[in-house]
């Protein structure tokens, strides 16, 4: 699915099991991605992928929480600052894997994200740096 206004890609993932998905760079969500969700009888496991910047996320946490909330999200992943961070609120995570091509936090050093998901479901979030 192409979404959003900058035509981001989107991807939509399921166990054909479980009916369990995740819905993969969700800019925006098209008429023709809730309707696959609703045929397919999913699950969507929620998770808020964002850049950040239509959220302030450079002046603070407080958008990204707020737009995690109204999508009724637990997770809240984003960029923009290029700085990692892993942070909750409430019970959101909010989790930005910093940059490897530019990273932006004191010492610079590249780092990237890895979510683990456990035999329970639950999330383990891991800043890795290079």
């Amino acid at each position: 699915f192409v979404t959003g206004i900058i035509s981001t890609n989107c991807y939509l993932v399921s166990n054909e099991e479980t009916r369990q998905a995740v819905i993969i760079d969700p800019a925006a969500v098209p008429r023709a991605l809730t309707e696959t969700v609703e045929r397919e009888n999913l699950e969507i496991q929620a998770v808020l992928l964002t850049h950040g910047h239509l959220f302030g996320a450079g002046f603070g946490l407080e958008g990204l929480a707020a737009e995690a909330r109204n999508k009724d999200a637990d997770v809240v992943i984003y960029g923009h600052t290029h700085c990692p961070q892993l942070t909750y609120v409430d019970d959101i995570a909010i989790v930005n894997p910093g940059s490897i091509s530019y990273p932006r936090q004191e010492g610079r050093k590249p780092s990237y994200l890895v979510i683990d998901v456990d035999r329970f479901g639950d999330l383990h979030y891991n800043i890795c740096f290079l």
